[in-house]
């Protein structure tokens, strides 16, 4: 197995009572690698509009950036994030990366989708409301 040179980093941070902001960055053991990448491919769940958010943007460590107070970019519960690293000689480097939303308490919140089977009437109301906004 080939070692992969770049990791993904990623901060949270809870937006109102269950949403939160988050973003993801690459990571890599010097500034000379990161100025290797062209671009950066990162993949969300399918309920999010355009999953496919491509950042070109070196001096941020093509960072991406989601913000819940924007309905399309509302997250509520955690799922994998494919990253996709692409470098000025074509190659790539793939990351399948887990979301991980800490709640106040220290628990994680629950997955994106599907709703938990033992999801409430209230859950399963808040859930579709929330993807009926994005």
């Amino acid at each position: 197995m080939k070692r992969k040179q770049f990791t993904v980093a990623q901060q949270s941070t809870l937006h109102g009572e269950d949403l939160w902001n988050w973003s993801m960055w690459i990571e890599a053991a010097t500034p000379a690698a990161l100025e290797q990448i062209r671009w950066v491919t990162y993949g969300l769940h399918s309920c999010f509009p355009n999953p496919n958010r491509v950042i070109r943007n070196p001096k941020d460590a093509f960072r991406l950036e989601m913000r819940s107070a924007s309905a399309p970019d509302a997250t509520w519960g955690g799922f994998i994030v494919r990253v996709t690293i692409v470098l000025a000689d074509g190659r790539r480097e793939a990351h399948d990366v887990a979301l991980r939303l800490k709640r106040k308490d220290g628990s994680e919140a629950p997955p994106l989708l599907p709703l938990p089977a033992e999801a409430s009437y209230a859950e399963s109301k808040r859930y579709f409301r929330r993807l009926v906004q994005k």
